[in-house]
């Protein structure tokens, strides 16, 4: 897929793709000037700090889904290879929305081991084994039925004699990998070894931080950086529920963990009373790229941008009718790149569909519409979402600050704002302040355009005594 450009229709679905772009990938493209925030830059700086105070770095990473926050982390990973030895942990994708804080220890010592295993750097598997037979143990009734198994199987695979290292990273990795085939694959399962798991924090932590400590030490004396930077990827799809469950309640947990870690965090998790710099204190935003301002004026880096974006997938020339086209659908993606590729594919089928070879205009339109109808259907009931969306767009503010009387109507505004960011009908925006705006496609609802027109409600005023 590097460097690949579609040069027909047919070939626009192969080259939209939204797979995270690896360094050296020609599809690349340096978007911060138009996000409007150095916060890349200054994550980056935390991090540097963080190994010259010899102190743990936390960091919370938040944007929407789709904005490229695991392209900009992969090239951050690259650019502080000399600082930082990384790895990536994605807990399986039965676990996304809803993640558990021993789920993700459970998957970190998994990832250690496998990673050692696989650059064959000389971990303490004895101690990896233990940290393995203590998940077992608390988490499986058949626990040493399934280590004697286990033991058997490892033997007779890596055809040495148990107690060897080579033995037990093997055996580590098996039992490790059947525990975490328990909890992915079985709900009820799940619940169960969780609760169990929660009873015994501090000796959860001290095992996961005792694995930690090793590989420090094993890759200090293969010459290798030491610190082991832990980006926890994938976590901005979780549910509100579990996200506060796992951030806010568990978040002192999480801080503990003796390694660097960046969290990439739900967008809505920044709502009060959910504050994610609560918890972080230092929390780092990747915003909306900027199509238009405050004003709705276009913003020309931001169009120009995402139209050189299409560029390195498509060849713009053999594929739309005019570079015109494709500046259209980036205004009306809202600048999110996900939304833009999005777009694009469905102006693909919709040309196809015409018999044309070109994404034409009409085309273009017709994806909006599809995007348009798919919004639709997700604001219901339309009297609670519409005016909501109205209150941001004439605002530019979080919607729940307007009209909440009460603390119970605070609550749900907050509630159905948080949906709103969640499934991107509302964009995050920055730059000398942060902003909202509801996505472009939405503007042509009827209902939506009625209640930007409804006259806000004025409260009585009061007789005089």
């Amino acid at each position: 897929m590097n460097g690949f450009k579609a040069q027909t229709l047919n070939e626009v679905s192969k080259a939209i793709s939204l797979e995270p772009l690896d360094l050296g990938d020609k599809r690349y493209i340096n978007l911060s000037s138009a996000r409007g925030t150095r916060d890349l830059l200054k994550l980056g700086k935390y991090l540097e700090n963080s190994a010259d105070n010899e102190t743990f770095a936390c960091a919370a990473f938040v944007g929407h889904r789709g904005s490229g926050k695991s392209t900009e982390l992969k090239r951050l990973e690259n650019h502080l290879a000399d600082r930082f030895t990384s790895l990536q942990l994605e807990v399986d994708q039965s676990l996304q929305l809803d993640c558990d804080y021993t789920d993700l220890l459970l998957w970190l010592v998994d990832c250690v081991v496998a990673f050692f295993a696989r650059e064959k750097l000389p971990l303490n598997a004895a101690k990896a084994s233990a940290v393995a037979d203590w998940f077992a143990e608390r988490t499986i009734e058949t626990a040493e039925e399934l280590k004697k198994e286990i033991a058997t199987e490892t033997v007779a695979e890596v055809g040495a004699k148990a107690g060897t290292n080579l033995w037990f990273l093997s055996y580590s990795a098996k039992l490790l990998a059947r525990v975490k085939a328990r909890i992915s694959g079985n709900r009820s399962y799940r619940d169960v070894a969780r609760k169990k798991l929660q009873n015994y924090s501090d000796e959860l932590i001290h095992g996961v931080n005792s694995v930690l400590a090793d590989a420090r030490t094993v890759l200090a004396a293969a010459g290798r950086p030491h610190r082991l930077l832990v980006v926890h990827d994938k976590l901005d799809r979780m549910r509100p529920e579990p996200a506060i469950r796992l951030f806010r309640d568990n978040g002192d947990l999480l801080k503990q963990i003796e390694a660097d870690c960046v969290w990439t965090v739900p967008i809505n998790s920044r709502l009060a009373p959910f504050g994610i710099h609560t918890l972080f204190n230092h929390v780092f935003s990747m915003p909306t790229i900027k199509v238009h301002d405050r004003a709705g004026k276009p913003v020309a880096a931001g169009i120009d941008g995402l139209v050189e974006l299409v560029s390195r997938r498509v060849e713009i020339g053999l594929v739309f009718d005019s570079p015109d086209v494709v500046a259209y659908l980036a205004r009306m993606s809202g600048g999110s790149i996900r939304d833009l590729l999005r777009l694009v594919g469905e102006a693909q089928l919709a040309a196809q569909v015409d018999g044309l070879s070109v994404i034409d205009q009409a085309s273009a339109e017709d994806a909006v519409k599809k995007v348009r109808i798919d919004f639709q259907g997700t604001f219901i009931p339309a009297d609670a979402y519409y005016p909501l969306l109205a209150a941001v767009a004439k605002t530019k503010q979080d919607a729940f600050i307007t009209g909440s009387g009460t603390p119970e109507q605070a609550a749900s505004n907050r509630a159905f704002f948080a949906d709103l960011l969640v499934n991107g009908s509302v964009l995050e925006y920055n730059g000398d302040e942060r902003w909202f705006d509801v996505h472009p496609v939405i503007s042509d609802i009827e209902a939506f355009r009625n209640a930007c027109k409804a006259p806000k409600e004025k409260k009585p005023r009061r007789k005089k005594a």
